[in-house]
């Protein structure tokens, strides 16, 4: 068995290489190189990459919309796991890389709509790559792998896209016997925050980022949401907000600032001009159907006026209005909408050193004291900081990746739908 096994990747071997061969001639005299033969994609499971273990390479058909390609799995060191698919014919000459959302955790590929899916970029052509980000995950507001974990910890913060995209690349020219012409990079939220420290530690690594909603303040983010998951939850420890009385906000916020702009729905164009108040929907007494009570009132204010401490200082924009539509995903859906969860697995297992723990309830976070325990955490996650003594964005600017003859693209808004970035 040991000797068949070596074999067979001696064959392997040796028809890579023979095909890399045959590419550089084709170069050389002028002759347009082709994807290679379908032995060749199998080979590539023995190319020797550094920090860098390949665990298969397989050709896999075409299936509706996405064409024939060669699929390659494999992992940098020690636990970046990636998936790269190499169109087998018609390759456009580009190399496509999608940022993982939240706290990532999976190979997502396949799934339709998931805005770090890479499917989008192979039905046109592209050679594409994808990562876990570093970790095993049940979820991405599974953060339990950072518990005592620096290294995964690091991996998802900074490493897993240069590393990721250095080993694609890679890939690519040992495939196709040229390299990409051009590379790109597109991501969400935390895919988002990566696509911009990119740009910030590593310009030269992709031509053009689309870096949608992005974290750029990680840190301050985790604050509003410690903020928000205290706002809307009540004595019982349930959401202050029910589905009605949040439509009833909902409806009222936009009959004051929303605008007909050629559209059937309103619109708020600007959430900064629209300064609705809530307590213009408080009850006169105890509760109703077309009211707010005292408790939703202060929690509807709480929301919009964003974290502060105990003198008063700013640690973070609040959620603009307008943004109603989004909070039961978000702030007041089952279990506290997406905040909730969110911040009690990133201060559970992430934020703090030592850790808090899987005991950690963030309805215990302390605005005064707490914030400073985040240091280290926001040097080695934040593209940008809000900075609480001058109200402003620290940022430390694109010159690097303008330089480089670099494209940033990208969006913001309250919106937590992701949506499809190519």
């Amino acid at each position: 068995m040991i000797c068949r096994q070596l074999s067979q990747a001696s064959k392997s071997t040796w028809l890579l290489s023979t095909s890399l061969i045959a590419a550089a001639i084709a170069m050389w005299s002028g002759v347009p190189t082709s994807a290679f033969a379908a032995q060749d994609c199998a080979a590539l499971a023995n190319l020797k990459i550094n920090n860098t273990n390949l665990l298969s390479a397989a050709e896999v058909p075409a299936d509706g919309d996405l064409p024939a390609y060669c699929r390659v799995l494999g992992y940098v060191r020690p636990a970046i796991n990636f998936e790269i698919k190499l169109p087998l014919q018609a390759w456009n000459g580009k190399f496509y890389m999608v940022g993982c959302g939240g706290f990532c955790g999976t190979l997502n590929s396949e799934a339709r709509g998931f805005s770090n899916a890479m499917n989008f970029g192979l039905r046109r052509n592209y050679a594409v790559s994808a990562s876990d980000s570093g970790h095993w995950g049940t979820n991405a507001v599974d953060a339990r792998w950072a518990l005592y974990n620096p290294v995964a910890v690091m991996d998802w913060a900074q490493r897993y896209v240069p590393e990721t995209a250095r080993v694609s690349k890679i890939i690519v020219k040992a495939y196709y016997g040229a390299e990409q012409k051009k590379s790109y990079f597109a991501g969400c939220s935390q895919g988002g925050r990566m696509g911009l420290m990119e740009a910030l530690r590593n310009p030269k690594d992709f031509d053009g980022i689309i870096s949608g909603a992005p974290a750029l303040d990680n840190t301050g983010l985790y604050n509003q949401f410690a903020w928000v998951a205290n706002a809307n939850s009540g004595p019982d420890g349930k959401s202050v907000f029910s589905p009605a009385k949040l439509n009833l906000l909902r409806n009222a916020v936009y009959a004051a600032c929303g605008e007909k702009l050629g559209v059937a729905d309103a619109i708020i164009a600007d959430p900064r001009a629209c300064h609705f108040k809530p307590s213009t929907l408080q009850c006169r007494a105890g509760d109703a159907a077309d009211c707010l009570t005292q408790a939703e009132v202060a929690a509807a204010e709480k929301i919009y006026s964003g974290p502060v401490n105990s003198r008063g200082q700013r640690l973070f924009p609040g959620v603009p209005p307008g943004s109603e539509p989004f909070w039961p995903a978000r702030i007041t859906g089952t279990g506290g909408g997406q905040a909730l969860p969110y911040a009690q697995s990133y201060f559970r297992y992430m934020a703090f050193d030592p850790p808090a723990g899987p005991s950690y309830n963030v309805i215990n976070y302390d605005f005064d004291k707490d914030p400073p325990r985040l240091a280290y955490a926001a040097s080695i996650t934040n593209a940008a900081t809000y900075n609480p003594s001058t109200g402003e964005i620290e940022f430390d600017g694109m010159n690097a990746f303008k330089e480089a003859g670099g494209k940033l693209g990208g969006r913001l808004g309250p919106t937590p739908a992701c949506g499809r970035l190519l």
